[in-house]
Protein backbone atom coordinates (compact mmCIF):
# COMPACT_ATOMS: atom_id res chain seq x y z
CA UNK A 1 0.00 0.00 0.00
CA UNK A 2 2.65 2.60 1.08
CA UNK A 3 5.20 0.48 0.68
CA UNK A 4 8.03 0.12 -1.95
CA UNK A 5 7.84 -3.14 -4.14
CA UNK A 6 10.57 -4.58 -3.15
CA UNK A 7 9.89 -4.50 0.49
CA UNK A 8 5.99 -6.30 -0.51
CA UNK A 9 8.10 -8.81 -2.66
CA UNK A 10 10.54 -9.66 0.33
CA UNK A 11 7.94 -9.26 3.17
CA UNK A 12 5.78 -11.91 1.13
CA UNK A 13 8.60 -14.08 0.19
CA UNK A 14 9.42 -14.71 3.65
CA UNK A 15 5.57 -15.19 4.17
CA UNK A 16 6.04 -17.90 1.70
CA UNK A 17 8.52 -19.26 3.20
CA UNK A 18 8.32 -19.52 6.72
CA UNK A 19 4.96 -21.58 5.36
CA UNK A 20 6.74 -23.79 3.94
CA UNK A 21 9.23 -24.49 6.56
CA UNK A 22 7.49 -23.29 10.07
CA UNK A 23 4.03 -24.39 9.19
CA UNK A 24 1.25 -21.76 8.63
CA UNK A 25 1.08 -20.58 12.97
CA UNK A 26 4.70 -19.93 12.34
CA UNK A 27 4.27 -17.54 9.29
CA UNK A 28 1.32 -16.05 10.89
CA UNK A 29 3.49 -15.50 14.32
CA UNK A 30 6.27 -13.82 11.90
CA UNK A 31 3.84 -11.40 10.66
CA UNK A 32 2.16 -10.94 14.04
CA UNK A 33 5.53 -9.92 15.50
CA UNK A 34 6.29 -7.42 12.38
CA UNK A 35 3.47 -5.47 13.39
CA UNK A 36 3.40 -5.50 16.19
CA UNK A 37 7.12 -3.85 16.29
CA UNK A 38 6.13 -1.47 13.61
CA UNK A 39 8.98 -3.29 11.27
CA UNK A 40 6.84 -4.70 8.90
CA UNK A 41 4.45 -2.67 6.07
CA UNK A 42 0.93 -2.95 5.15
CA UNK A 43 1.23 -5.66 2.56
CA UNK A 44 2.23 -7.78 5.97
CA UNK A 45 -0.93 -6.88 7.71
CA UNK A 46 -2.92 -7.49 4.14
CA UNK A 47 -1.38 -11.33 4.38
CA UNK A 48 -2.13 -11.58 7.73
CA UNK A 49 -5.70 -10.96 7.16
CA UNK A 50 -5.75 -13.47 4.01
CA UNK A 51 -4.70 -16.17 6.66
CA UNK A 52 -6.69 -15.20 9.26
CA UNK A 53 -9.27 -15.90 6.58
CA UNK A 54 -7.45 -19.21 5.51
CA UNK A 55 -7.70 -20.31 8.99
CA UNK A 56 -11.22 -19.45 9.55
CA UNK A 57 -10.56 -16.67 11.99
CA UNK A 58 -12.81 -14.14 10.38
CA UNK A 59 -13.39 -11.66 13.43
CA UNK A 60 -9.90 -11.30 13.81
CA UNK A 61 -9.49 -10.73 9.69
CA UNK A 62 -12.20 -7.96 10.07
CA UNK A 63 -10.95 -6.44 12.85
CA UNK A 64 -7.79 -6.07 11.22
CA UNK A 65 -8.77 -4.63 8.34
CA UNK A 66 -10.47 -2.07 10.19
CA UNK A 67 -7.56 -0.82 11.95
CA UNK A 68 -5.85 -1.12 8.78
CA UNK A 69 -8.33 1.73 6.96
CA UNK A 70 -7.85 3.56 10.70
CA UNK A 71 -4.54 3.78 10.48
CA UNK A 72 -4.67 4.86 6.26
CA UNK A 73 -8.49 6.53 6.23
CA UNK A 74 -7.53 8.18 2.98
CA UNK A 75 -6.06 5.04 1.37
CA UNK A 76 -8.66 3.59 -1.27
CA UNK A 77 -6.67 0.18 -1.51
CA UNK A 78 -6.74 -0.39 2.27
CA UNK A 79 -10.68 0.45 1.89
CA UNK A 80 -10.78 -2.00 -0.35
CA UNK A 81 -9.03 -4.59 1.84
CA UNK A 82 -11.61 -4.10 3.82
CA UNK A 83 -14.50 -4.31 1.24
CA UNK A 84 -12.77 -7.65 0.04
CA UNK A 85 -12.61 -8.91 4.02
CA UNK A 86 -16.32 -8.19 4.41
CA UNK A 87 -16.70 -10.26 0.99
CA UNK A 88 -14.98 -13.22 2.29
CA UNK A 89 -17.09 -13.29 5.15
CA UNK A 90 -20.70 -12.89 3.51
CA UNK A 91 -21.31 -9.30 4.89
CA UNK A 92 -22.61 -8.37 1.25
CA UNK A 93 -24.59 -5.93 2.51
CA UNK A 94 -21.14 -3.80 4.86
CA UNK A 95 -19.24 -4.62 1.86
CA UNK A 96 -21.23 -2.75 -0.44
CA UNK A 97 -21.54 0.34 2.11
CA UNK A 98 -17.72 0.12 1.89
CA UNK A 99 -17.23 0.06 -1.74
CA UNK A 100 -20.53 2.74 -2.60
CA UNK A 101 -18.26 4.55 -0.23
CA UNK A 102 -15.14 4.02 -2.34
CA UNK A 103 -16.70 4.84 -5.20
CA UNK A 104 -17.47 8.77 -4.26
CA UNK A 105 -13.44 9.18 -3.90
CA UNK A 106 -12.14 7.42 -6.98
CA UNK A 107 -13.23 6.58 -10.53
CA UNK A 108 -11.18 3.32 -10.67
CA UNK A 109 -12.90 0.66 -12.57
CA UNK A 110 -11.65 -2.29 -10.53
CA UNK A 111 -13.39 -0.84 -7.47
CA UNK A 112 -16.76 -0.68 -10.21
CA UNK A 113 -15.82 -3.98 -10.69
CA UNK A 114 -15.94 -5.46 -6.90
CA UNK A 115 -19.37 -3.50 -6.84
CA UNK A 116 -20.60 -5.77 -9.49
CA UNK A 117 -19.02 -8.67 -7.49
CA UNK A 118 -20.93 -7.91 -4.12
CA UNK A 119 -24.48 -7.54 -6.00
CA UNK A 120 -24.40 -10.64 -8.05
CA UNK A 121 -23.32 -12.24 -4.81
CA UNK A 122 -26.77 -11.48 -3.42
CA UNK A 123 -28.43 -12.40 -6.66
CA UNK A 124 -29.25 -9.25 -7.46
CA UNK A 125 -28.68 -9.45 -11.34
CA UNK A 126 -30.29 -6.69 -12.80
CA UNK A 127 -28.17 -4.15 -10.68
CA UNK A 128 -24.90 -5.76 -11.35
CA UNK A 129 -25.73 -5.68 -15.12
CA UNK A 130 -26.54 -1.82 -14.79
CA UNK A 131 -23.41 -1.26 -12.63
CA UNK A 132 -21.34 -3.00 -15.44
CA UNK A 133 -22.55 -0.61 -18.00
CA UNK A 134 -22.30 2.34 -15.86
CA UNK A 135 -18.63 1.58 -15.41
CA UNK A 136 -18.18 0.33 -18.77
CA UNK A 137 -19.46 4.18 -20.08
CA UNK A 138 -16.01 5.72 -17.89
CA UNK A 139 -13.90 3.17 -19.08
CA UNK A 140 -15.29 0.69 -22.06
CA UNK A 141 -11.62 -0.92 -22.92
CA UNK A 142 -11.31 -1.95 -19.34
CA UNK A 143 -10.37 -5.83 -19.70
CA UNK A 144 -11.79 -6.96 -15.97
CA UNK A 145 -15.25 -5.33 -17.20
CA UNK A 146 -15.23 -6.39 -20.10
CA UNK A 147 -14.45 -9.95 -19.51
CA UNK A 148 -17.50 -9.72 -16.94
CA UNK A 149 -19.62 -8.67 -19.57
CA UNK A 150 -18.55 -11.09 -21.57
CA UNK A 151 -19.61 -14.02 -18.77
CA UNK A 152 -22.60 -12.36 -18.10
CA UNK A 153 -23.35 -12.82 -21.99
CA UNK A 154 -22.85 -16.19 -21.82
CA UNK A 155 -24.33 -16.76 -19.00
CA UNK A 156 -27.47 -15.64 -20.63
CA UNK A 157 -26.74 -18.07 -23.89
CA UNK A 158 -26.03 -14.61 -25.61
CA UNK A 159 -22.78 -16.52 -27.32
CA UNK A 160 -22.63 -14.27 -30.40
CA UNK A 161 -22.03 -10.95 -28.26
CA UNK A 162 -19.62 -12.92 -26.08
CA UNK A 163 -17.67 -13.95 -28.95
CA UNK A 164 -17.94 -10.49 -30.35
CA UNK A 165 -16.54 -9.15 -27.06
CA UNK A 166 -13.57 -11.73 -26.96
CA UNK A 167 -12.47 -10.98 -30.06
CA UNK A 168 -12.23 -7.06 -29.10
CA UNK A 169 -10.46 -8.21 -26.31
CA UNK A 170 -7.78 -10.94 -28.27
CA UNK A 171 -7.11 -7.89 -31.00
CA UNK A 172 -6.34 -5.69 -27.89
CA UNK A 173 -4.01 -8.60 -25.92
CA UNK A 174 -3.68 -11.71 -28.34
CA UNK A 175 -0.82 -13.18 -25.51
CA UNK A 176 -3.56 -13.91 -22.62
CA UNK A 177 -3.82 -17.67 -22.61
CA UNK A 178 -7.11 -16.85 -20.53
CA UNK A 179 -8.84 -14.83 -23.98
CA UNK A 180 -7.30 -17.22 -26.13
CA UNK A 181 -8.61 -20.31 -24.56
CA UNK A 182 -12.06 -18.32 -23.67
CA UNK A 183 -12.41 -16.92 -27.38
CA UNK A 184 -11.60 -20.84 -28.90
CA UNK A 185 -14.12 -22.49 -26.37
CA UNK A 186 -16.55 -20.22 -27.30
CA UNK A 187 -15.91 -20.30 -31.56
CA UNK A 188 -15.60 -24.03 -30.90
CA UNK A 189 -18.73 -25.16 -29.00
CA UNK A 190 -21.26 -23.36 -30.04
CA UNK A 191 -20.54 -22.33 -33.94
CA UNK A 192 -20.38 -25.12 -36.42
CA UNK A 193 -18.96 -24.08 -39.53
CA UNK A 194 -15.35 -24.74 -40.61
CA UNK A 195 -14.24 -21.13 -40.63
CA UNK A 196 -14.96 -21.13 -36.95
CA UNK A 197 -13.31 -24.17 -36.28
CA UNK A 198 -10.15 -23.49 -38.29
CA UNK A 199 -9.82 -19.57 -36.02
CA UNK A 200 -10.70 -21.64 -32.59
CA UNK A 201 -7.62 -24.43 -33.75
CA UNK A 202 -5.82 -21.11 -34.53
CA UNK A 203 -5.98 -19.25 -31.57
CA UNK A 204 -5.68 -22.76 -29.16
CA UNK A 205 -2.80 -23.86 -30.14
CA UNK A 206 -0.76 -22.62 -27.41
CA UNK A 207 -2.90 -24.90 -25.12
CA UNK A 208 -1.13 -28.04 -26.66
CA UNK A 209 0.15 -29.97 -23.38
CA UNK A 210 -1.66 -28.15 -20.93
CA UNK A 211 -2.51 -29.25 -17.70
CA UNK A 212 -4.91 -26.72 -16.75
CA UNK A 213 -8.78 -28.51 -16.99
CA UNK A 214 -10.49 -25.72 -18.73
CA UNK A 215 -7.62 -25.15 -21.25
CA UNK A 216 -8.10 -29.22 -21.51
CA UNK A 217 -11.67 -28.77 -22.49
CA UNK A 218 -11.13 -26.18 -24.75
CA UNK A 219 -8.07 -27.86 -26.68
CA UNK A 220 -9.56 -31.72 -26.51
CA UNK A 221 -13.15 -29.80 -27.70
CA UNK A 222 -11.05 -28.72 -30.87
CA UNK A 223 -9.37 -32.18 -31.30
CA UNK A 224 -12.90 -33.69 -31.46
CA UNK A 225 -14.53 -31.22 -33.73
CA UNK A 226 -11.43 -31.88 -36.17
CA UNK A 227 -11.94 -36.01 -35.98
CA UNK A 228 -9.11 -36.72 -33.69
CA UNK A 229 -11.03 -38.57 -31.40
CA UNK A 230 -8.55 -40.58 -29.70
CA UNK A 231 -6.38 -37.90 -28.37
CA UNK A 232 -9.40 -35.49 -27.66
CA UNK A 233 -10.41 -38.17 -24.79
CA UNK A 234 -6.61 -37.76 -23.46
CA UNK A 235 -7.71 -34.07 -22.92
CA UNK A 236 -11.23 -34.29 -22.18
CA UNK A 237 -10.65 -37.09 -19.73
CA UNK A 238 -8.99 -35.08 -16.94
CA UNK A 239 -10.74 -31.70 -18.07
CA UNK A 240 -13.79 -33.44 -17.06
CA UNK A 241 -12.33 -34.89 -13.81
CA UNK A 242 -11.36 -31.18 -12.89
CA UNK A 243 -14.13 -29.43 -13.93
CA UNK A 244 -16.75 -31.48 -12.24
CA UNK A 245 -19.42 -29.12 -11.72
CA UNK A 246 -19.35 -27.71 -15.68
CA UNK A 247 -22.11 -29.65 -17.52
CA UNK A 248 -20.42 -28.66 -20.46
CA UNK A 249 -17.61 -30.53 -19.69
CA UNK A 250 -19.14 -33.61 -19.21
CA UNK A 251 -20.77 -33.03 -22.15
CA UNK A 252 -17.68 -32.96 -24.61
CA UNK A 253 -15.78 -36.03 -22.37
CA UNK A 254 -19.39 -38.07 -23.22
CA UNK A 255 -19.31 -37.05 -26.94
CA UNK A 256 -15.14 -38.27 -27.17
CA UNK A 257 -16.23 -41.10 -25.68
CA UNK A 258 -19.14 -42.36 -27.93
CA UNK A 259 -16.84 -41.28 -30.84
CA UNK A 260 -14.29 -44.04 -29.42
CA UNK A 261 -17.01 -46.56 -29.32
CA UNK A 262 -17.17 -46.35 -25.29
CA UNK A 263 -20.56 -46.15 -24.73
CA UNK A 264 -21.59 -46.87 -21.94
CA UNK A 265 -18.45 -44.35 -20.43
CA UNK A 266 -20.19 -41.83 -22.82
CA UNK A 267 -24.07 -42.26 -21.26
CA UNK A 268 -22.14 -42.47 -18.07
CA UNK A 269 -21.19 -38.64 -18.72
CA UNK A 270 -24.02 -37.49 -20.31
CA UNK A 271 -25.57 -38.56 -17.06
CA UNK A 272 -22.75 -36.25 -14.58
CA UNK A 273 -23.72 -33.81 -17.16
CA UNK A 274 -27.34 -33.93 -16.57
CA UNK A 275 -26.68 -34.65 -12.58
CA UNK A 276 -24.80 -30.48 -12.34
CA UNK A 277 -26.80 -29.11 -15.15
CA UNK A 278 -29.70 -26.37 -14.28
CA UNK A 279 -33.26 -27.70 -14.74
CA UNK A 280 -34.12 -25.89 -17.31
CA UNK A 281 -30.91 -25.24 -18.84
CA UNK A 282 -31.50 -24.32 -22.24
CA UNK A 283 -28.04 -25.25 -24.28
CA UNK A 284 -28.92 -27.24 -27.21
CA UNK A 285 -25.52 -29.15 -25.49
CA UNK A 286 -28.11 -30.42 -22.59
CA UNK A 287 -30.98 -31.18 -24.76
CA UNK A 288 -28.70 -33.51 -26.66
CA UNK A 289 -27.56 -35.20 -23.49
CA UNK A 290 -31.23 -35.64 -22.09
CA UNK A 291 -31.97 -37.32 -25.23
CA UNK A 292 -29.15 -39.90 -25.29
CA UNK A 293 -29.81 -40.90 -21.49
CA UNK A 294 -33.74 -41.32 -22.10
CA UNK A 295 -32.78 -43.60 -24.88
CA UNK A 296 -30.47 -45.43 -22.86
CA UNK A 297 -32.82 -45.61 -19.99
CA UNK A 298 -35.49 -46.82 -22.01
CA UNK A 299 -33.35 -49.52 -24.28
CA UNK A 300 -33.71 -47.11 -27.09
CA UNK A 301 -30.54 -46.08 -29.45
CA UNK A 302 -30.54 -42.08 -29.67
CA UNK A 303 -26.31 -41.78 -30.18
Amino acid sequence: LNTSLANTRAEELQFQIFGRREGRDRAIAYLENLIASDEGSSAATVALIRARLADGRGDDALLLAEELVAGLPDNIQAKLVLGNTHIALENFEEAETVIRTTMQDSDDPSIALQLVRVLSAQARADEARNALEAALTTAPDDKNLLWVKASFLENDNQIEDAITIYERMYTQDSSSLVIANNLASLLATYRDDDESLQRAHIVARRLRGTDIPAFQDTYGWILFRRGEYDEAVEYLKPAAEGLPNDPIVQFHLGKALDAIGRQEAAVDAFRDALAVADENDPRAQIAEARRIVLAANTGGDDQ
